[in-house]
């Protein structure tokens, strides 16, 4: 695989990975409230399915078919509140199955991670995908950079 930065030319991919977005900055997150998170570098996106200036927390598709999301979230450290979830929605809907939910770290020091991988999707073309949280802290929280989420398109249905 050819890099050149943080660039991999398309050819040099298998399977084909059409997006990968990421979260440099971070993020607030209001108390029991589901909120989509938001992508400010575009690594990778070979069919121009994501805007880091318009609705920067969706990547939309651009073609009918199969994908597979994965995707990454970093939580800020706190240990207040009972639950912290990452999930995976289309068109704004939570996918069954794709949510990951964990208890606060405990100590409250360093980030916290949870990881959603390779949840299925069959989609037609201006369908979009958003990777969410939801935290309880009490207040509001803060993520860490790094969050991201990964499309790779896998057929035609």
């Amino acid at each position: 695989m050819a890099v050149a930065g943080n660039v991999v030319k398309a050819s040099d991919r298998d399977p084909p990975i059409h997006a990968r977005i990421r979260s440099v900055a971070t993020q607030n997150w209001l108390d029991n409230t589901v909120t989509p998170i938001t992508f400010d570098t575009d690594d990778i996106d070979d069919d121009s399915g994501h805007s880091t200036s318009v609705n920067t927390n969706r990547y939309t598709f651009q073609r009918d078919g199969r994908f597979e999301i994965s995707a990454v979230t970093f939580h800020g450290a706190s240990t207040a509140g009972t639950s912290r979830q990452t999930d995976l929605a289309i068109n704004g809907v939570a996918i069954t199955g794709a949510i990951v939910s964990s208890p606060p770290r405990t100590g409250g020091t360093g980030v916290f991670q949870q990881n959603l991988a390779g949840q299925i999707v069959t989609v037609v073309a201006t369908d979009y995908a958003e990777i969410r949280g939801l935290q309880n802290s009490g207040g509001t929280l803060a993520t860490a950079a790094g969050s991201n989420m990964t499309v790779k398109f896998l057929g035609e249905v």
